[in-house]
């Protein structure tokens, strides 16, 4: 049995860099404390949206996420993860729905965490966003809240080697 010592890898191409199938070929990250709220239905942005560049078309997107949001009194809401933009999307995955109180005086303030896998098949800029929407009831629907000093959400993309 053999050992191989190495100081460096130097890609051959310069355009592609070393690939190596289960990597991390890139990493972006952004994180927001801006509040969005919203009392009516159907679905807005949060305010937490990133793009990434594949650099291969059969790489694999890991998306991880820890958004902030806030409901009051009997308001539901629904929290999604999404590509594209808000005109033109594609719903990747509905990660929770998150409840007021039932009590009008109360408010329900969470960070929820969640990632998703993807596969974008394409190098071309592709963004993902976080949108909300309330379900039901009348109270606002609040992401990034206030009430309690700044809150941050977060996300991070991940490019993996196939």
């Amino acid at each position: 049995m053999g050992t191989i010592f190495v100081d460096n890898i130097k890609e051959h191409s310069a355009s592609n860099g070393v690939h190596i199938p289960g990597h991390i070929i890139q990493t972006v990250h952004t994180s927001t404390n801006t509040q969005v709220q919203t009392s009516s239905s159907g679905f807005i942005e949060t305010g937490l949206n990133l793009s990434i560049t594949p650099k291969y078309s059969n790489s694999k997107i890991l998306v991880t996420v820890s958004q902030n949001i806030q409901t009051s009194s009997t308001s539901y809401c629904q929290i999604c993860l999404r590509r594209g933009t808000a005109a033109s999307d594609t719903n990747l995955s509905i990660i929770v729905t998150p409840e007021g109180y039932n009590n009008s005086s109360y408010e329900e303030i969470n960070q929820i965490p969640f990632s998703w896998l993807d596969s974008p098949a394409t190098t071309s800029p592709t963004r993902y966003f976080v949108s909300m929407e309330r379900l039901s009831g009348s109270a606002n629907i609040t992401a990034q809240t206030q009430t309690s000093g700044s809150s941050v959400s977060t996300m991070v993309l991940q490019e993996i080697a196939q």
